[in-house]
Parts: structure tokens; sequence; C-alpha cells
């Protein structure tokens, strides 16, 4: 039987057509990112070969691999085989303008670049500043593929992402949610069976599936047609029924093992067909393998020479594919034997050539091939390859490749058991990785180093690093990568060195760190404690730079907590010890804590003038880190004590100053969340949407994401659009869970409450009220959003009716009102007049959940608010004043004032859900109103239907009850009734039938939905 050398594309179809369809999309300007997934062996690779080659005709196709190597994975492994490509296929004098301004930070993906570029030396960066380092990589880069895919269609290919490292991950989903209006397409393959990729991963494509943008295609195993055709093209000819059977019950239908059986039977190489997964990096190491099939590829291997054989065992060791110079001098053989050697791993099928910018390489044809050879070698045979190829990587850095990763030369002497050979290049690759801003990978290797230096009894000759500066830097990385846990952890073991090794500087400044360390990992006890340690056991004088420090840590510590007298007494001291040491530098964290003591004491204008003389610091030093923190600060405290149009401002020249250093999508995020927050309260809704919709399309994260989702959340809200508001905040809540920690969880939870209170759902309102009143407790400052979740409580408990709603009791609207009080008399929690606008309605709302409803308790919020220019929320204030003023009998002409004021307020600002409300009112008591509300016109019907009651009136045409509308349009039963009472008085009938006949028959209303159908 005649094997045929060629690869035929089998099944699929279906796939291949919808990424095809997927591309016409993203050549038209929308991106789009489509996970590969499947078990090892299904056909993944050979898709996306199908679709790339097809692809190259229309788009720019790039790919990158992630390499795993000995369970771990290079940082940015495909995106700097991506830029690498992307240089070498750029002549040398269009470089600089392919790079564009991230030449520098770019250079450190790539090290042989940095010659070209005159990139940065490798430097240390701790806290903020080494993730704006970060930042400005990811932004720097997508720059890079948005001017690619400006120019034409963009493909980006990223295999194996289940071996996909945290900055690998990071960056990944930085880029697809920054290119998601550019004309770029992400494809990246994924093994989703149980060998292939750690939850961690499995977690990180399920999260990055939740875009929008994100569609996952997930290839199943060939069925029985499929497989016939698959043996048929690889023998050329049609095999039987009784063969097909047999492998399809062997194999399960993956093309993989269809191949490797159907040679195997044939008792030939594969050469080069096959439909397997091409070029796979490495081994899946999943002891997934059916034993039949483990045989079968374990006798084909024996099958061969001892040259061959010797070529596939130091192959398997290298772990990535392998170049024939590295071959050679592993092996040490003749090249003429080696490339006799080669031919025959070769035509055996078992090893494949691949094209690189130097050349064709060999690779194993598929990941689970390298498995069964590398199961073959012994402990010893393996640590001698493993020294071998260090060798050889040695010898290649040293003659000026400098292409070759520190963290290989490291990980082969390391798998060698020579951890005095491995410590140098461990280091050197630590400091690459932190140089690439890849911390999470950075942490590991100084941690591993670490491990070196404590199992050596000398530290090897040239390595200028002791255990405490090893230990110091895994923890730096630690706590930017997000594990700050692990950097305390690291802190202490350092702490312990130095007990045995004393140096005052050193353990002062370990100390230092240390107390951040525990702040940021949520050990807020343990922070606290630490400092007053400090405090106690570091002398006033003379003064030192040590004392200075924790004297900031200590105004921060009293500022959280709302001691704002306490906490300006040390930051002034601070301020004093850093000016008498001339460290301006250590001053600028105790100016900006002084900047909102004052304001929140009172003086607003006083606070702001001492937190910019901060903020004039760190532009002095020249500090990234700090001018971000700076803006970003500003238009918080603007924002904190109600100054809307002035924060509006400071977030907008804030946002202009982080695009300028390329931080736009990180404290740009936060900038862009207060901006929007601004323009919300003060009507400008439009802008509001805008901002909202530019912070997320670029990319937010973590709390950048929260504040933006949760503002635009609250604009879908006052829109009515209330289940996009529900997914947003769907995705609020995810990320606020994941963090554990964050700056706006009380503001999350109001605008739980705030969407749950206008879908009738007041048992929430009160489950979500107490979660966040119970803040009031801790040791920490009010926040003033307490105050508005507070109203939103008392709103549901007044809305609920008689019967009550659960979770409440009868002093719940007390105990409410003497929390608020009692916070609102601390120092700070009533700075501004907007505080007084929120403790004001917080009790207008009480009256009203007492049964009390008082017209000038809703007259003064009204006024409160119309007064600091918050349009929306003096409608609401106007509604319920008519309300108390019709219930109380006042004059008809002064609540129709009032009512009249809110309509005009809620048709300006386009606000449905209150337009709604004012509307059934005004029906109620017979108020006109003299307008149409928004999106309704006067000429629609002559009958002037509201537009939330033509909507009604369409589902009462179609049959619903009132319980199915209240359903629908999330509104209380109640509010439903009145609506459809609304309508039968306007059409003059006296039941629901005759008004959905009138509807039809007047044409007022389209096919109504049955229901069920609707949404």
């Amino acid at each position: 039987m005649e094997v045929l050398h060629r690869r035929t594309f089998i099944g699929r179809g279906a796939e291949l057509a919808r990424l095809r369809g997927i591309l016409d999309v993203v050549c038209g300007g929308v991106g789009a990112t489509v996970i590969v997934g499947g078990e090892a062996g299904i056909g993944k690779s050979r898709l996306v070969e199908q679709f790339t080659a097809d692809a190259a005709s229309r788009a720019r196709v790039v790919a990158g691999a992630c390499i795993e190597i000995a369970g771990e994975a290079l940082p940015y492994g495909p995106f700097a085989e991506i830029l690498r490509e992307l240089v070498h296929a750029t002549p040398a004098e269009r470089i600089p303008a392919l790079l564009g301004a991230g030449h520098e930070e770019l250079s450190r993906l790539l090290p042989e670049l940095s010659s070209r570029t005159d990139g940065p030396s490798s430097s240390h960066l701790s806290g903020e500043a080494a993730r704006l380092s970060q930042a400005r990589l990811f932004e720097r880069f997508l720059a890079l593929l948005e001017r690619l895919a400006s120019e034409r269609p963009l493909v980006i290919v990223v295999d194996d992402v289940q071996w996909a490292d945290q900055s690998t991950c990071d960056l990944l989903g930085f880029l697809v949610r920054g290119l998601r209006d550019d004309r770029a397409l992400f494809v990246l393959t994924a093994r989703t069976d149980s060998g292939g990729a750690v939850s961690g991963n499995l977690a990180y494509l399920a999260e990055l599936e939740r875009e929008e943008h994100v569609e996952r295609l997930e290839l199943v195993p060939f069925d029985r047609d499929e497989v016939g055709e698959q043996v048929a093209a690889l023998v050329d000819a049609a095999p039987s029924a009784a063969e097909i059977d047999r492998l399809v019950e062997r194999s399960g239908g993956n093309p993989f093992y269809v191949e490797e059986l159907t040679l195997a039977s044939a008792g030939v190489g594969a050469g080069e067909s096959g439909t397997g997964t091409a070029g796979s990096s490495r081994s899946a190491r999943a002891g997934g393998l059916p034993p039949v099939l483990r045989d079968v590829l374990a006798a084909r291997v024996a099958g061969l020479s001892p040259a061959a054989h010797d070529v596939l065992r130091v192959a398997a060791a290298a772990g990535r594919r392998i170049d024939d110079g590295l071959l050679a001098s592993v092996l040490d053989t003749p090249p003429r034997e080696l490339a006799a050697a080669l031919r025959e791993a070769i035509a055996s099928g078992i090893l494949t050539r691949v094209g690189s910018r130097d050349g064709p390489v060999s690779a194993f044809r598929h990941g689970l091939l390298q498995e069964v050879v590398a199961d073959e070698l012994f402990p010893a045979e393996r640590a001698a390859l493993h020294a071998g190829f260090a060798r050889a990587l040695e010898a290649r850095i040293a003659a000026g490749d400098l292409s070759v990763p520190a963290a290989e030369v490291a990980r082969h002497w390391d798998a060698a058991r020579m951890p005095e050979r491995a410590l140098a290049p461990m280091i050197q690759a630590a400091v690459a990785a932190e140089r690439a801003y890849a911390f999470a990978e950075a942490h590991r290797l100084w941690d591993r180093a670490a491990s070196m230096l404590e199992a050596l009894a000398t530290v090897p000759p040239g390595i200028d690093l002791d255990l405490v500066d090893v230990l110091q830097r895994a923890a730096d990385c630690a706590v930017v990568a997000g594990d700050p846990t692990r950097a305390v952890e690291c802190a202490r073991r350092a702490l312990v060195e130095l007990v045995a090794n004393p140096d005052q500087d050193r353990a002062e400044n370990l100390e230092n760190r240390l107390r951040w360390y525990l702040w940021w990992s949520g050990q807020r006890d343990a922070a606290i404690a630490a400092v007053r340690r400090a405090l106690d056991s570091i002398p006033a004088a003379p003064p030192s730079v040590a004392r200075a420090r924790v004297l900031a840590q200590q105004a921060g510590i009293l500022m959280d907590a709302g001691d704002y007298e306490g906490s300006q007494a040390f930051a002034r001291d601070a301020i004093a010890m850093g000016e008498r040491l001339g460290r301006p530098e250590d001053t600028a964290l105790a100016f900006g804590v002084l900047g909102w003591d004052l304001a929140l004491l009172g003086d607003v204008d006083g606070g702001i003038e001492v937190f910019r003389r901060g903020q004039a610091i760190s532009e002095a030093t020249g500090s990234v880190e700090g001018i971000a923190i700076a803006v970003t600060n500003l238009a918080r405290l603007l924002d904190r004590v109600g100054r809307s149009e002035a924060a509006l401002e400071a977030a907008k020249e804030g946002y202009a100053i982080v695009e300028r250093l390329g931080i736009a999508r990180t404290y740009g995020g936060l900038l862009l969340g207060f901006a929007a927050k601004s323009e919300l309260a003060l009507g400008r809704w439009d802008d509001a949407d805008r901002s909202t919709a530019l912070g997320l399309r670029r990319g937010a994260v973590d709390q950048a994401a929260i504040w933006l989702l949760v503002n635009r959340a609250r604009l879908m809200v006052g829109r009515g659009q209330l289940d996009e508001a529900a997914r947003l905040l769907r995705r609020a809540r995810a990320i606020d869970d994941r963090l554990q920690v964050t700056d706006f969880r009380t503001a999350l939870l109001a605008a739980e409450a705030e969407l749950a209170v206008w879908q009738g759902r007041y048992a929430d309102v009160v489950r979500l009220g107490s979660a966040g009143l119970a803040a009031l407790g801790q040791r920490t400052a009010p926040d003033p959003s307490l105050a508005w979740l507070a109203a939103l409580v008392m709103r549901a408990v007044a809305d609920g009716g008689e019967g009550g709603v659960e979770g409440t009791s009868p002093g719940t609207v007390g105990r409410i009102r003497a929390a608020i009080s009692d916070a609102a008399a601390q120092p700070g929690f009533a700075a501004g007049p907007r505080a007084g606008a929120l403790i004001a309605l917080v009790h207008a709302e009480g009256e009203r959940a007492a049964g009390r409803p008082d017209p000038s308790g809703w007259e003064d919020v009204g006024d409160r608010w119309a007064a600091l220019g918050r349009p929306h929320a003096e409608a609401y204030a106007r509604f319920r004043q008519t309300e108390a003023l019709l219930e109380a009998r006042a004059p008809r002409e002064t609540a129709a004032a009032a009512l009249r004021r809110a309509a005009e307020l809620v048709d300006a600002l386009g606000a449905v859900p209150l337009h709604d409300l004012i509307g059934v009112l005004a029906t109620q008591a017979r108020i006109p109103l003299g307008q149409d509300g928004p999106g309704h016109s006067a000429t629609a019907d002559p009958y002037h239907f509201t537009a939330r009651e033509a909507e009604v009136l369409s589902l009462v045409a179609g049959g619903w009850t009132n319980q199915q509308i209240a359903d629908a349009l999330f509104i209380t039963r109640k509010t439903a009734s009145v609506h459809v009472s609304n309508i039968l008085g306007k059409l003059g009938v006296e039941n629901r039938g005759e008004a959905a006949a009138m509807a039809h028959r007047l044409g007022l209303v389209e096919a109504a939905p049955l229901p069920g159908e609707r949404g």
C-alpha cells in the first residue's frame, strides 16, 4: 500500500467557512478574536494553517507560539516571535518607522533589537513605576499592530495558548480588547482537554470569551465518513468498511491518531502527509495517549537506525525546535552523518522541517511524538544532554548571538542538576524578564535563584548579588505581578537572612517595603502594626529617611481610617523631616495625604493647593509613576468633595497627560471613569456614553474596568436600558470578586441597588444596602456613596407597599437614618454641598418610607440638586415633591409646576424610566405636561400615549397579562396596572379586549408579540 507524501485538508469545512466569514467582517473594519480549541491531535493547527494560507491574499498574517520549557513558558514568547519576524522582514532604514515611538519599550522584547535602536539598558523598577512601564510596553505593541492593521487587514495567530505565561496572557488580553475596532483578527489555538492546559489558562480563556467580539470554535473528532476520507487520502485507496470501523474505535475519531494507526498498518513513515498539528513545540506531557497508540509510536521510533534514534533523543531534550548546528554541537557528529540521520528521522514522519528566519529547522511533527521519545531518556542521560545544550548555547552567546534567551541556558543547567552553573544565567534571565516587564516570570526566576543560593555553600565567582538582594528583587516582582502575599514571604525570608548578617540600612529599606507589601496584600492590621513598631523603634532624632517614610505611611493609614486631624499632623512631620534631609522625592506622598486631609476637613481650596505641591514634586523628579498617580488622585479628590465641574476638567487634563506618557489605557481608564461620573451627574449623558465606551474599548482592566462599568451601567439605567445595565454590572461584580479589595465596591453596590430599584427587586436592594452599610462599622473613612445606597434602601421600603419588603423590620428605616446621621457627623463625610444634598435625600426618603411624605423636605432636596446642576437627581426630587404635595392637598398649581419641571429635565436627558413615572403621576393627577416625552411624537397617535404606554399597549394587544408585562418591562405589577388603566381611559374603552381590538383597527400597534416571544 503506497502512502502519499501530501497534506490533504479533510473535514472542517464549516469551521473554515466560519473563519473566512469572520475575516470578511474584519476586513470591513471590525476586530474579532476566535479561539480554536480541542484535544491534542484534533487538527487545530491544520485548520489554522489552511485558513491563513487562504487569508494571505487579502491580509497580512503574523504568527507566534507559546513555547513551554520544563513546565514553564518563555515570557512574551509569541509576541517576541512576531516582532522578530516583522523586524527581519523590514529593510533596516524602515525599522524606525515600523516601531514608531515605541522602539525603546519594544526592544525589551527582543535583545538583538537593542543595538539597532539604542534601547535603554536594564534597570530595576518596583511598585507602580514597574506597572506603568509594563503598561507603556503594552501600548507600544498595540500601537505597532494598529499601524499594521491600518495599512492592511491583519491576522495574528497565537498557537498553544495553554502554555502561555502570565505576562503573555496579560498582553494578549490587552491587545484583543484594544484592537476590537481595528481590522485585526486574532486566531488563538489551545488544547482544552485535561492534559493540555492548566486550570488557570482555561479560566483565562473563559474570561476572554466574555468579550462580545470573541468566539470559540471547538473542534470535535472526525465522524466515520471523515475518517474514511482521511485514510483514502493517506493511502490513495478506499478503505474497507471493517478498516474504517476498526480505526474509529481505536482512534476515537482523532485525526492524528487515525493517521498514526494508518501509517503503522502500512508499515511506512508519514513523510509530510497528515492532518495533525505540525510543528508543535513541546510534549503534551498528558499521559493521555491510548496505550495501543503509544506502543505504535514507540515501535516506530525503535525501528530507526541508532544514528537517527540519537537525533530524536537529543531533539526531545531540546524542548523546542532545534537547528542543525545545535544538534551537531550536542551530538558531536560529522555533518554528513548527521544529515543522513536527520533524513531518516524526517522520512519516518517523526521529525519535520519547518521554516524560520534563519532557514529550516527540525521539529517533531507532533508534540505527542516528542513525549514518546522523551520518556525513553534515563535521568543521567537526560542530565548529560541538558548540560550539552547549555554549553552549546553559551558558546553561541560568547560568539555574539543575542537571540539566545538566558532563561533557556539556565533551564538546561538546572535540568542538568548543576546549580553552580545555572545560577548566573538564572539571574540574567530574571533581569531580562524584568527588563521586558514580565514580572510574574521574573518573580519565578528570582525565587528559583534564591533557592539555588540557599543550596550552595558559597556564592559562585562573578555573581555580585547575595541572597538578600535576590529575595528583594523577587518580592518587588511579586507585588507588581499582583501577588503581594508572595512578596511578603520573600521580604520576611530576606529579613531572616539579615539577622545573621546585620546591615541596618538594608534592614530599614526591607522593613519599609514589607509594610507596603502587607498593605497591598490586604493584611491591613499587620501593616498598621508594622508601622507602629517602626514609629517606636526608629528615633525621631537625628532625622532619617526611614523615619520620614514611616511618618508618611502613618499619615496615610490615619487618612484611610477617617482621622484627618491625626493624619495631617503626621503628614506635616514627614514633610518637615524630608525637607530637612533635602529629600523632596520622599515628601510627595505626605503632601498628597495632607492635601486630602485639609480638603476633607473643609479647606477644599487649601487642600487642593497642597495636593498640587506634591504633584509638582512628582513632575520635577520625572516620576511617571508619581505623575500618573497625582493626576488621577486630583480628579478623585475633586469628585470626593463634590466639585463635578472641576473634577471633569481635571480628569480630561489628566487623561491628556497619561496619553502622552503612553499609559492612557491604565490610569487613563480611571480618569475616564471619573470624567464619566461627572458627566453623568451634570446631565451630559452623551459625553458620559463616549467616555465610558472609549475606556472600555481601550482595554481597561481591574479597578479601572470596574469604575467604567459602574458609571456606564448607571447611564444605561437612567436611559432605561436595564438589560444592558445588568450585563455591565455582572462584569464589574466578577472583577470585584476576583480582586477582593477595590476602591469602588460601595459605588458598585449602589449601582446594583439602583438597577434593582427600577426593576422592582426591593429585597435585593435591602440586601445590597446591608452589605454596604456594614462598612460603617469598619476602621475606614465612610464613603459618601453610602448615603446614596441608604436612600435607595429606603426608597425600596417605601415602594414595596404595605406588605413590606423581605429583609426589613419595623426599625430598618430608623437604623439606617441614624447610621447615616452618625456618619455625616464624622470629619470629611459631609465635605462639600453634594454630601449635604445626599444626606437631605436620605432623610426625605426616610420620611416617605415611614409614611410621612414631606413636600418641604423634597423641595429642599430638589433645590440642593438644582444649585449643583444635577438634572436627573433634581427631576427625581421634583417628582417626589409633587407626590407629597398632592397627598397633602396643596394648591394644584404648585404641584403642577414641580411636575412640569421634572418632566422638562427628564425629557432633555432622555431618562425613560423616570419619564414613565412622571407620566403615570401626571395622568393620575390630570396634570397636563405640555410635552410628549423622549422619543414620542405628538402626531404619532391621536391619544397622546407616552413612550411607555405605547409599549404596554403593544403587549396588551398581544394578550399579555399585567404580571407578564411587569416582568418583561422590569416594572412592578402595580405600575403595569396603572399603565393599562391609563390606556383604557385614553381609548375610552372598558376592558383589555376592546383596547386590543381598537389598537389593531386603528393601526396603533404593529404585529404584537406573543407572551414569551419578546426580548
